[in-house]
């Protein structure tokens, strides 16, 4: 089986017997989780609902946030966090990050403990607390259709095979959608069968590629324990751990390792530091050697107006960052599935030079790596090498999938006020008006659809003291652009986000 699915390999089920016990489960979850966010007791959930709870979530269908706590065995200090999840790729990309601030508190005691008698057993200890949430994503609302008992055309195996990669979705997938089964192959399914063969695989043993997802770290917080440490069990609570905090526990001890590692070669790029003269990055003025640099694992790049961060350190910047941030923008762009949007050196070039930059792809991908490069090492200790960020070859130019991108709303730095209905505007002047996606109106409103909210016009106009007119043009930019959509009729009707079908996320046609 090829190594992308192993991140649910151990909760498919084996038998038949299996298989028939997740299905009410899984239908069960199906229709009794909502469209928006709401609260759950993961405690209260069977095993059977945990297992076909993380399965839903894996296939995308289900989109989890919440709260892990994290403990190391007899340490003192202990991490919250809060996550949001979808997809079997969503799990691991929600706390890679929390586990690389965890790993600076715990990587000493960590390497003790795998030198010590205790060496073959797991110190981590995981625990879902509250709150945890969960909505019914747009995937899952056609799943809840198909086996809705007044749907005549509805087909429930498709679900459930699905979810279970099981029958036509499992081993044998691609051969199957070689000989013509389901979809024409499209590129990136050709891409993933060129993958699979390369590293060997046996596409009769395949199934269905998993669903990619998106993951979040929310927030993080740092506990010290103040009373003395008592000894702590170390595995997770039988009666209240879910699948997804088992899955993290198995996961901390690999990643631990492979940050280890990573520290490794820093330490021994750094290793004749003792030997540079005094006026070098490795050594203080006064003969003390320098804290030693970090290895670059992962990191954010977060889009502000003014400027661009990467690990919170400044990379794009002034007038003449202009062309940088052009292509920073076409790079961070990403796919349906979240995985970023590769270019070849011409497609980049173009874009880009549409949006007034100029050179050539391989010159801007060259600057942005050295820079990035530079700054890391300089303003933040972090040794990074060329490919890290930026990834070429293959299909074309992107970000590496340990990059993360946030694109900041101008309202974080300038107060847009409301200019009023345009009416107040003087004719050949509207396009002067701010009802673009980035008002702080429009960012609001999507913020609070979101959380879950149901809004209309008036909602707005009250939460800004504005006009019930610019309330409405702002909810049609918003329309038009595909971000939300209204449901029901005009007197009772509200408006929610529209969640775009996403590639991999897609129940596939009957017969594949």
């Amino acid at each position: 089986m090829s190594s992308e699915d192993e991140n649910i390999s151990e909760r498919l089920p084996a038998t038949e017997a299996e298989v028939e016990a997740l299905k009410p489960a899984i239908a069960g979850l199906l229709h009794s989780i909502p469209l928006t966010w709401a609260e759950f007791d993961a405690d209260k959930l069977s095993v059977l609902q945990s297992n076909a709870l993380f399965l839903l979530t894996a296939a995308g269908m289900v989109e989890q946030r919440g709260w892990i706590r994290t403990t190391f065995a007899n340490h003192p200090t202990c991490f919250e966090w809060r996550f949001q999840a979808t997809g079997e790729g969503g799990y691991q990309e929600a706390f890679k990050r929390a586990t690389a601030i965890e790993y600076q508190t715990w990587g000493d005691t960590w390497r003790s403990w795998c030198a010590g008698v205790n060496k073959d057993l797991s110190p981590f200890h995981v625990q879902v607390i509250r709150p945890q949430e969960w909505r019914l994503r747009e995937q899952g609302e056609l799943a809840r259709h198909e086996l809705s008992a007044t749907n005549p055309q509805g087909d429930p195996t498709t679900v459930f095979d699905f979810v279970l990669k099981r029958q036509g979705y499992g081993p044998g997938y691609w051969n199957r959608r070689i000989l013509g089964a389901g979809q024409p192959l499209s590129a990136e399914d050709k891409r993933i069968i060129e993958k699979e063969l390369t590293a060997g695989c046996n596409l009769a043993q395949v199934s269905r590629p998993p669903v990619v997802g998106t993951g979040q770290l929310l927030e993080i917080r740092k506990i010290e324990q103040t009373a003395a440490s008592q000894a702590v069990n170390l595995t997770n609570w039988p009666e209240g751990a879910s699948a997804f905090a088992d899955a993290l526990g198995k996961s901390l001890g690999p990643m631990f390792e492979a940050m280890n590692k990573a520290g490794q070669v820093a330490d021994a790029k750094t290793e004749n530091s003792d030997r540079k003269p005094s006026n070098s990055p490795a050594a203080t003025t006064d003969g003390q050697q320098a804290e030693a640099p970090t290895q670059f694992h992962s990191g954010e790049m977060v889009f502000l107006p003014d400027r661009v961060t990467f690990c919170g350190v400044d990379i794009c910047s002034g007038a003449r960052s202009s062309t940088r941030r052009v292509v920073l923008e076409l790079l961070g762009k990403t796919r349906p599935d979240g995985s970023f949007l590769p270019y070849s050196g011409g497609d980049l070039e173009a874009k880009a030079k549409e949006k007034g930059a100029n050179g050539t792809a391989s010159q801007w991908v060259r600057d942005l790596r050295g820079h990035m490069m530079e700054a890391l090492r300089n303003q933040a200790n972090i040794v990074s090498g060329h490919r890290d960020v930026i990834l070429s070859g293959g299909p074309g130019y992107r970000f590496a999938e340990c990059v993360s991108v946030q694109f900041a709303p101008p309202s974080a730095i300038t107060d847009i006020t409301d200019t009023g209905d345009t009416s107040d505007v003087r004719n050949g002047d509207v396009r002067n008006v701010r009802d673009d996606l980035n008002t702080t109106r429009c960012v609001w409103i999507l913020d609070q659809l979101a959380s879950g909210r149901q809004l209309r016009a008036p909602d707005v106009a009250k939460e800004f003291k504005c006009h019930i007119k610019t309330a409405q043009r702002d909810l049609r930019v918003l329309k038009d652009a595909g971000k939300i959509e209204f449901v029901g009729v005009p007197r009772t009707g509200y408006y929610r986000l529209r969640i775009p079908p996403t590639v991999g996320q897609v129940v596939m046609p009957k017969g594949a």
